[in-house]
């Protein structure tokens, strides 16, 4: 199983929809991307999720870890909220 399976498994969202636009190994991609390209990260939390009326709540917890990190390896993090 791949970590891209694993991060979609549980999906209440439908984000797994966007799968099939993505490319197979996009977490890795991804990474990739971040490690060779500057240094600056943007992480954006706390967005409005219609379908569920109801605002994104995992993300502040999550992205305080992703961003520290990120800062670990000598990122530049800023991280955005709608509020």
């Amino acid at each position: 199983m791949s970590i891209e399976d694993i991060i979609l498994q549980n999906d209440n969202r439908g984000v797994s929809q966007l799968r099939k636009h993505l490319p197979e190994n996009f977490c890795m991609e991804t990474a990739q991307k971040l490690l060779n390209n500057g240094s600056n990260v943007i992480i954006g939390t706390g967005f409005y999720i219609y379908s569920l009326d109801a605002p994104e709540t995992d993300g502040p917890v999550g992205v305080a870890f992703l961003a520290k990190a990120l800062q670990t390896l000598g990122f530049d993090v800023s991280i955005v909220s709608d509020k």
